[in-house]
């Protein structure tokens, strides 16, 4: 048990330092004890630590499975809370993976660790496979002018920045509890990797803030009911009827566009041949995006679409990754009684364009619920 104090430490720190906890500094210490942990393992036991490093961080991070599987796989507390833990040791067992590269090329090596964590961690985050698709770098997302690098090498480079942090205080800490000499190549890398990307950020912000302030701008509102999944389900017509009322409102204080949210629209589903969305909006003569259900023989979609200000529906967007649980049961597919068992996890169909909406001269790039956090499609639907 005493080995697992220091990877436990490391959970706690990791996840304390992302989004939702925030307190980001962690995010540059996180896998210092970790480290210390793995320096006499054998690549077996390091994946072993490692593993058990991801477990905790996960459970302290991903509480909300247990709501998804509650609400959408209408699954009893016990069981939620089974997939709860099954869902954090797979998921958690990156870091083992991590921890089991990071010895093995370590021993072959002898790379001090401000050169190995970054490698096998930015290694492991781009090739394990995950169900829900996380990345250390994503702690740094409240520092605006580090995360600005993420457009030279994606989200990946922000957890290679943290990693080589990481890195250099442990070869410190090591060099200072062992007596040798202070490792002045791995701390003079960390603080040019960090004073080099803060400095791109504040010069790449300025440049955003005058392009932002020269470009042409629309009133835009945004709605939203602030309802529940289950009263969502239970009183549709409410919800949709706040909206509309809102949209009026927005549209009286001079918005040009409203956004509703996803499946704002969830009365009916829309089908191919609509194209009056006056109901939609209440006839209320503003333009839209609206979340809503759409339909095509036997294939259903979380679809965003543009209403213009005469009411007519012009372009559609379809959700391209769907939620597991919610919008598909992973292995539904091949026993489709797990939909029975789970009503409101509905099979939906992905999106096959990522082409932006239009309305006026405007060209939206659009992602529904998590899309934006997914490198892959967020390149796709920019690169068009």
């Amino acid at each position: 048990m005493r080995r697992l104090v220091l990877p436990t430490l490391s959970g706690v720190l990791y996840f304390l330092s992302w989004i939702g906890f925030g307190i980001w500094p962690l995010a540059f210490v996180c896998f210092v004890p970790l480290l210390w942990a793995l320096r006499d393992a054998t690549p077996r036991r390091a994946l072993w630590l490692g593993a058990w490093m991801g477990f905790v961080t996960h459970l302290g991070g991903y509480t909300w499975i247990m709501h998804v599987l509650q609400v959408f796989a209408n699954a009893p507390l016990p069981l939620a809370f089974a997939g709860y833990l099954v869902l954090c040791a797979v998921q958690g067992l990156l870091f083992g993976v991590m921890s089991y590269v990071l010895v093995w090329v370590g021993r072959r090596t002898r790379w001090p660790a401000a050169a190995l964590l970054p490698i096998a961690l930015v290694a492991t985050e781009f090739g394990y496979p995950l169900l829900f698709q996380s990345y250390t770098g994503i702690a740094l997302m409240p520092v605006l002018p580090l995360v600005q690098i993420a457009e030279l090498g994606g989200v990946l480079i922000l957890s290679a920045l943290q990693a080589v942090v990481n890195g250099a205080l442990f070869d410190a800490l090591e060099a200072w509890r062992s007596g040798k000499p202070a490792p002045v190549g791995a701390m003079a890398a960390s603080l040019v990797a960090l004073l080099g990307s803060a400095t791109y950020g504040y010069v790449r912000l300025v440049r955003v803030e005058r392009v932002e302030r020269a470009a042409p701008k629309a009133p835009i509102g945004l709605a939203q009911p602030n309802v529940g999944e289950l009263e969502l389900h239970e009183h549709p017509l409410a919800s949709v009827r706040t909206l509309q009322d809102e949209t009026a409102e927005l549209h009286a204080r001079g918005a040009e566009l409203v956004i509703w949210p996803e499946v704002g629209f969830n009365t009916r589903p829309l089908r191919p041949g609509d194209s009056d969305g006056r109901a939609i909006t209440g006839a209320v003569p503003v333009a839209a995006i609206i979340g809503a259900v759409r339909v095509d023989g036997r294939k259903v979609w979380n679809s965003a679409l543009v209403i213009d200000d005469r009411g007519r529906i012009g372009d559609h967007y379809d959700k391209i990754q769907l939620l597991a649980f919610g919008e598909y049961i992973p292995g539904g597919e091949w026993f489709p009684e797990l939909y029975e068992w789970s009503p409101l996890s509905s099979p939906l169909a992905r999106g096959q364009s990522t082409a932006p909406l239009r309305w006026r001269s405007w060209r939206f790039a659009t992602f529904i619920c998590y899309e934006d956090i997914l490198p892959g499609i967020v390149r796709s639907i920019m690169a068009d």
